[in-house]
Parts: C-alpha cells; structure tokens; sequence
C-alpha cells in the first residue's frame, strides 16, 4: 500500500480500559478523611468500581490504628462496602450507616406510605434488632450496605473471628461450613429480613456454631419481567463473585453457593468468571446461568459438584428453564436447565415434614407434598430444607425419583404433579459431599 495512502487514513486512538480504583485512589481517599470535606465524589467512584481485593487488604494492613478508625468514622460507606477489608471494621462502618441512614429518614418530609414505614422498621431491625441468631450481644454481622445500590449483605452466624488482619479468616474457629446465599428478583430491603430467617433453618439445624451463612443482596435486582434479564444477572454476579473470592479463605471450611430462583443464575454466571466454592445448589433455580449451557461449560476449577431443587407445581421457573436467547450476558433467560444437566444431582423437595425427622413414608405423604416456588425456603421441615442443608454441610438427602416424559412434561407445565405420590415410590437417600 502506497504511503501516502496510510498517511491519509485517521489516526485511531487506543482503547482505554475503563477506570478502576487502585493503590492510589485509595491513599488518597485516606489523607482526605483526615480532611473536613471527604472527596464523596471519589469515594462513591471507589465503591462502584472497586480495586482488587488483594490491593485493598495491602492498603489496610499499612494503616496504623488511627487512621483505620478515622477511615471508619469519617468514610463509613467506602469502608463498609470494599472486599478486603476485615469483617469487622466493615461491620462497625455498615453500622454507621445504618445510623445515617435512619438519621436522615427520620428527619425526611417524604410521604410515609407503607412501604416507607416497612423500610424503616427493616432498618431499625438491622441496626439494633436482636437478629436471626445468638450472637452473644455484638450488632448484627452486617458485611455490606450501600443506600444507592440497594445493597445490603449479612452474615447469620454465631460469631466471627476477632481480628482486624486482612489476611485472617474472618470466621469463628468453630465454623466447618459457610453458605453463599443469593435470593431472587424483586429482593429488596422490605425482604431481605425474610429471606435472611427462612435460610437461617440451615444454621438452626445444624451442629451448633458450625455453619454460617452469608445472604446476599449486593446490588439493585430486577422486578417483574425484568427478571428475565441476562444482563442483570451478569452484572450482579460481578459483584457477588468479588465478594466471595475476596473471603480469606480457611482450607478446612467448605465455602457453597446457593442461588433461588434468579438468584442461580447469578450464581452459574458468577461460576463462570471465576467464582470459587466446594459445592452449587440451585434452588428452584431459574438456570446454570447466561450462556452456560451445562456444567461442562465452567471453567475446570468450577465444575464441583452441583445440586438442584424443584418443586412440582412451580410456575415461576419451571416454563422458563433452559430459556436463552440468545446465549450470552446480553439476552433473555438464564442458561440450560440443572434439572436436565446428567453433571447436577437432582434431590427431591419431597414433603412438608421430611422423611428424615418423620423416619416414616406414610406420616411423611400425610403431611402433603411440598408444591410451588418460593416454599422451598418458606417452609421449615421439609425434605428441601434437609437436602439444602446437607448440601452446605454434607450428610444425607433425598434423591430425587426417576422422572419420565410425561412427568417432566408436567413439570414444564407447571402441573403440581409428583412421581413420590405414586404407590410404588421407594425413598432413595444419596451421600452428599
């Protein structure tokens, strides 16, 4: 090509990386707490694109005790919602948060509706509400709440360790397991202490001060048929995998992901940008997640075993399943079907009281069949409930029984058929691990 040719052609700039805090956004945001104006505007920048883990926890570990607690008194938002920073300083800042944030609602002139003043009473129930478990009189382990995203995450657990290394495990040395709970769209606020106490069984039942679970509400989820939405899912999975791979991890706690409904997906897309845990459970999931057909499609490190959950009857999900167009973090519907993935163990949601406690098929099918959505985690007793917690812990569950066409052609319609009510049904128990 002649040279004067390529002379004439523009000159095209190299693409820039969007911004992202670093080492330096951070130290800056440090001399400006000492400041009487923190810069908001960086600070607010800093919590939406956050810096790695691992440079946050160099940042921490270099502050002497008095700037960490001028960082906590002066930057509470910024301390509470960056991963790497100790569980409990992000606790005590979530907490000043939350104080705010009542402060403010309190003095507000906006209308109190209903949702208002069920918004104001979950606040108030966080900041000084006795919570889901015994922690021996410490605030509620609250690891994240952000008012802009909607965010807000929590820790239901018995303890956590004492320590202000960003390097430590932040759990009690007690605690075997640790589940990752991600609820479905529409979560909010006004939900999110639901969601919490239905889960919070799984820690109830277990050997005490062993497991803990982490509900997880980092980000603002879709509402209606905006549910449907792969981007959505991806963008919260972003920020779902950050926090859980930010976790120091202790090699002899098992870390599981459990996702509801569209909660799943944001869990598979999260599996699939490098989110790492022992264990999955898809709870009435509404997918493997965007563009993950099957279990074969993760990376090698997130094809650990995988379980999945659905109730007869579901209306939510169940018409939906491996709905995907197209494939992607751009389009509609939330990956392949666990259900049909021969790489997921299916367990049985079974009956309201569980085969386990009941010991007895005929007390346990007088009790009914679990039917539906959202009462797979609503419900407490049940045979979902025991498989969802050995799932966390390991132990024993309820396999589920065979299924042929014309049963899991109900199931994609909806109907609250199940093949446990047919007189030949045998239980089948499975080793989880």
């Amino acid at each position: 090509m002649p040279v004067d040719r390529l002379a004439a052609r523009p000159h095209r700039r190299p693409e820039r990386s969007p911004w992202r805090a670093d080492a330096r956004t951070l130290d800056r945001l440090t001399g400006a707490a000492s400041e009487r104006d923190p810069d908001r505007t960086l600070e607010r920048a800093t919590i939406d694109r956050p810096p790695a883990a691992e440079t946050v926890r160099r940042w921490w570990d270099a502050l002497d005790d008095t700037r960490r607690a001028r960082l906590v008194e002066r930057t509470p938002l910024l301390v509470g919602n960056l991963d790497g920073v100790p569980w409990p300083r992000r606790i005590a800042a979530n907490h000043a948060t939350l104080r705010a944030e009542i402060s403010t609602r309190a003095t507000s002139t906006s209308p109190r509706n209903a949702r208002r003043v069920l918004e104001d009473e979950r606040l108030t129930a966080l900041s000084t509400g006795p919570g889901l478990v015994d922690r021996g009189g410490r605030p509620r382990f609250v690891l994240a709440r952000d008012p802009d995203r909607e965010a807000i995450v929590e820790y239901v657990g018995p303890a956590i360790a004492d320590t202000d290394d960003p390097w430590a495990s932040p759990l009690d040395p007690a605690v075997r397991a640790v589940g990752l709970f991600v609820p479905g769209n529409e979560s909010d606020l006004r939900q999110f202490e639901g969601k919490a106490h239905t889960m919070s069984e799984l820690v109830h039942t277990a050997a005490p001060g062993s497991t803990g679970l982490v509900v997880w509400q980092g980000g603002r989820f879709p509402v209606g048929p905006f549910g449907l939405s792969s981007r959505a899912a991806t963008l919260l999975a972003n920020r779902y995998g950050r926090f859980a791979n930010a976790i120091p991890r202790d090699p002899d706690v098992r870390y599981v992901a459990l996702g509801f409904s569209f909660g799943g997906s944001v869990v598979g897309a999260a599996l699939a940008r490098g989110l790492r845990v022992d264990a999955v459970g898809h709870l009435a999931s509404a997918g493997l997640g965007p563009g993950v057909a099957r279990v074969a499609d993760l990376p090698a490190a997130a094809r650990v075993p995988h379980y999945a959950f659905m109730a007869p009857g579901d209306t939510s999900v169940g018409p939906l399943l491996g709905l995907d167009l197209p494939p992607g973090p751009t389009g509609i519907g939330h990956g392949g079907d666990p259900l049909r993935d021969p790489a997921v163990v299916r367990l049985e949601t079974g009956f309201e009281r569980s085969l386990t406690a009941t010991g007895d098929l005929e007390v346990s099918r007088a009790s009914g069949l679990l039917r539906g959505h959202a009462t797979i985690l609503e419900h407490w007793g049940t045979d979902a409930k025991h498989g969802m917690g050995a799932v966390l812990s390991t132990g024993s569950a309820l396999r589920a029984a065979p299924r042929d066409l014309v049963w899991r052609l109900a199931e994609r319609i909806a109907l609250p058929w199940s093949p446990l009510v047919r007189a030949d049904y045998a239980p089948s128990f499975v080793d989880v691990v």
